[in-house]
């Protein structure tokens, strides 16, 4: 993709702003005409595309990380399934279910075989929402008429091009398509509802707006970006416009850790972190001590060690116990290795990986044989750490 040069970068910039009315006083605290900038249960936020107006690479080659695509409408550009796969028959509850294509949405359509073969009780329920970037797999939901959010039984897997039972589901008393969607799940697949003042406190009703963002935004890290654009657009002075907004790199190790963990240290999957009492689901900004926030909970396997024990959402779990992150002092990160900004292409990734394991290891401290062996056939890149310090 080619990247816009400067010029293009700033009329992009001043036809958005034009657009939606961000003048520096549209953004000024109270103006009841500042209806960009959120001001109710989750105050302060704006649309990333304001943060695209002067952070215009950043925005664009984010778009392409899994985060930027995790929560989106269906749409035809953004289809990636195979649906000329034969419906999905699953053998515990004598059901058929599929995903087809209908326009530019989706469909879900569920059905039992009659006694010739025909099919009977089908149900068929329209695609409002995607959850996943099909990076590993994607899900689906829908949204009644008063706001709840429930999830559809079927999944896409990517990595194995099939269609099978989203997690949780393979059994034959599985629920259907009553699945509820709650506040606490959405948290970390989707940036901030618009809730009215309070709408994410414990007790309230699990209910959405129909217009939702999409995607893991700007602010999920970096936390409410309105006051940081009013001050940049009033043309207020560089030290201003950066105190007005988080950067994660420049926090305290265990802060900076907080940002990617608000979502990524969940060691069972069966239970969501436990929110503190008096904090609603979004109020997490980062910054702030995660444990603040949320209490994690972890929980012991027989015969297995915690490192070894595979859940869905574990990395930053198991980078806690490596050796490397406890010896570096807060020195080894989630940035070390991923750029939250940019994916990282497959031709480009042993290389990176093999720079940010250098900046500690040097290539003479790697043992593996650079000759074939028996086990260790010509064309393997010996210069890839991945491979075997982190396998898939």
């Amino acid at each position: 993709m080619m990247k816009p040069t400067r010029e293009i970068a700033q009329a992009r910039r001043g036809l958005l702003l034009l657009a939606i009315g961000l003048a520096g006083a549209s953004l000024a605290p109270g103006d009841d005409s500042a209806a960009p900038v959120t001001a109710s249960a989750i105050p302060g936020y704006v649309s990333d595309q304001v943060c695209g107006g002067c952070h215009d690479g950043l925005y664009t080659s984010y778009q392409e990380v899994g985060m930027a695509r995790s929560f989106y409408r269906p749409g035809a550009a953004r289809r990636s399934e195979d649906f000329s796969i034969p419906p999905y028959y699953h053998t515990p509850s004598r059901q058929y279910l599929q995903i087809v294509p209908r326009g530019d949405g989706l469909v879900f359509r569920r059905w039992q075989a009659g006694t010739g073969g025909e099919p009977v009780h089908l149900f068929e329920q329209p695609v409002d929402w995607i959850l996943g970037s099909g990076n590993h797999s994607r899900t689906y939901l829908y949204r009644t008429p008063d706001g709840a959010l429930f999830q559809l039984p079927l999944a896409w897997y990517t990595q194995e091009r099939r269609w099978a039972m989203a997690p949780g589901y393979d059994r034959p008393d599985h629920e259907g398509v009553l699945r509820r969607v709650r506040r606490e799940c959405l948290f970390c697949h989707d940036a901030y509802p618009d809730l009215p003042a309070g709408g994410d406190a414990a007790g309230q009703p699990q209910l959405f707006p129909a217009a939702l963002p999409e995607g893991t935004g700007c602010q999920r890290c970096h936390g409410p970006g309105g006051e940081h654009a009013r001050r940049a657009l009033a043309g207020e002075g560089r030290e201003s416009v950066r105190a007005a907004i988080v950067n994660p790199a420049r926090l305290p190790p265990e802060r900076r850790d907080d940002v990617c963990f608000q979502c990524h240290l969940q060691p069972a999957v069966a239970l969501a972190g436990v929110r503190r009492l008096g904090r609603g689901d979004d109020s997490f900004r980062p910054g702030e001590a995660l444990p603040e926030y949320q209490v994690h909970v972890d929980v012991r396997e027989e015969g297995t060690a915690p490192g070894e024990r595979f859940e869905i959402n574990h990395h930053a779990y198991r980078l806690r116990q490596s050796r490397c992150f406890q010896a570096s002092a807060g020195r080894l990160s989630c940035f070390t290795c991923h750029d939250p900004h940019r994916r990282i292409g497959e031709s480009e990734r042993a290389a990176h990986f093999r720079v940010a394991c250098q900046g500690c290891h040097p290539g003479s401290a790697c043992r593996r044989p650079r000759a074939a062996t028996a086990s260790e056939p010509l064309g393997v890149d010996t210069a890839d750490c991945v491979s075997c310090h982190m396998p898939k």
